[in-house]
């Protein structure tokens, strides 16, 4: 089965965004769940905030998008007509496909989706957690207090549902499992994941809708504040000068020197550097704290020579979202790191 998608924009009420030819699994991923989380859509390299969203129509066929076109194509050359302009061939053959976006869409963005008014058994409930996790089948049955003889029968009832295909679920499974039966699977088995788990722990966490998948969620709240904005409408380099100056601006306060530092590099030499840093740097462990101490000074002052001090006085413009992303996660950690940091007070300075 090819599913296809058509979003109508607010912003943009003459253009649609057409993605074809997706599996179940993509839909899942890259369309159905972030519109349930209410975070931003990326399809043909174009990310969609959810409020930005009109309408999210998606149609399903057996025959991918190349035959639909192939088909449609046939139907205009036997017409003899001859169009110029129009929606594209993708947009007609998603259109041309089966409407089956009221399987998928059944609430506004970032809101949990029903499983469509059909209600589940605990039988049916328990197949479907313990697909979609990292639980057995029988600590998914002793969950919803059902007996494992009763997991077969249940499961080619979710078939017929089209809840589940072979050993898989389909998106509308995914849809239909409870927030709280999510809730109770990580509550009673994450803490005994071992480590080489954690991803999948993650990826449940994301299915439940508990993570927040932008990268906006792992960045210090204070650089968050001022940054998400700007990159949600396109401003990349000006989120990294602004994230930068908060580095710059949470060392002055946590530094208060006594004279003024105008030049950001010089304070960062003098907050971190010196034989007595103002600031300490709090080591992974005692041992490596000197060597630590003098890379962090090393990255506070190459971030304000490379990246602060170009942003904030020349037009430099920055295309790449995934290295906009990764400058602000730098200006995070020098935040984070600075407000770890322990303030040696003036009187234990030596003097000269």
């Amino acid at each position: 089965m090819f599913y296809h998608v058509r979003i109508s924009l607010r912003s943009d009420r003459r253009h649609e965004e057409t993605k074809v030819d997706m599996t179940g699994e993509e839909l899942e991923e890259r369309i159905l769940a972030p519109y349930r989380g209410g975070t931003t859509i990326v399809v043909n390299g174009r990310a969609i905030p959810c409020e930005d969203v009109e309408r999210l129509a998606v149609s399903q066929s057996e025959a991918d998008s190349s035959q639909l076109i192939a088909s449609i194509k046939e139907e205009d050359r036997r017409s003899g007509g001859f169009v110029i302009g129009g929606p594209s061939y993708q947009w007609q053959a998603a259109y041309r496909a089966d409407d089956v976006s009221d399987q998928f869409i059944t609430a506004p963005p970032g809101r949990r989706q029903s499983s469509g008014g059909q209600k589940l058994s605990n039988a049916e409930r328990a197949v479907l957690i313990y697909t979609a996790s990292c639980c057995t089948q029988q600590e998914a049955a002793d969950l919803l207090q059902v007996k494992r003889s009763e997991l077969r029968n249940a499961t080619e009832t979710l078939k017929t549902k089209g809840f589940y295909r072979g050993s898989k679920l389909t998106p509308e499974g995914w849809s239909a499992i409870p927030t709280e039966d999510w809730v109770a699977i990580l509550d009673q088995y994450s803490g005994r994941l071992e480590d080489s788990r954690l991803r999948e722990k993650e990826a449940l966490e994301e299915r439940a809708g508990l993570r927040r998948r932008s990268p906006a969620a792992q960045l210090n709240p204070k650089v968050e504040e001022v940054t998400v904005r700007l990159m949600e409408d396109g401003h990349h380099s000006q989120a990294i000068a602004e994230a930068f100056k908060v580095v710059e601006q949470e060392v002055r306060l946590k530094l208060a020197p006594a004279r003024p530092i105008p030049s950001p590099t010089n304070l960062m030499e003098n907050a971190f550097g010196g034989e007595t840093p103002r600031l300490r740097i709090r080591a992974s462990v005692p041992e490596t704290q000197p060597n630590e101490q003098e890379g962090y000074k090393l990255l506070f002052k190459g971030s304000m020579l490379a990246i602060r001090d170009p942003k904030a006085h020349h037009v430099v413009r920055q295309e790449s979202v995934a290295r906009a992303w990764q400058l602000l996660a730098l200006a995070s950690l020098l935040v984070s790191k600075t407000e770890e940091a322990q303030k040696v007070p003036e009187q234990a300075m030596p003097t000269e």
